[in-house]
């Protein structure tokens, strides 16, 4: 039987909803072990920190549609746990998020 690390944690955006609230997925060691989960997108960058998430990244539409509001919800310290995306640079390739299967939830 395989340990599992519970300190392995890691977050996944899938969605925007209300123009404020960003749906995501917190998962725990394993891809299969995950919950959905909406917070204000203020309230995220202290959700992740506290729970030492990894930040998989995401496409780089969601990518710009999440730091739009972070800036005007003057979230932008949630920018700092986004590094893959500049608005200058783009997102960096897909294959990074490679080792977590794709939200196929709905």
């Amino acid at each position: 039987m395989a340990v599992i690390s519970i300190r392995d944690t890691f977050v996944r955006f899938f969605g925007i909803k209300r123009g404020r609230f960003v749906e995501f997925e917190f998962g725990v060691a394993d891809p299969d072990l995950t919950v959905e989960l909406v917070l204000p997108v203020e309230l995220l960058a202290d959700f992740i920190g506290r729970q030492g998430a990894r930040v998989i990244p995401c496409d780089a539409e969601l990518s710009a549609e999440i730091a739009e509001i972070c800036r005007q919800f003057g979230a932008t310290d949630l920018l700092g746990l986004m590094p893959w995306f500049t608005p200058e640079a783009g997102p960096v390739p897909e294959s990074a998020g490679a080792e977590v299967k794709p939200h196929e939830g709905g």
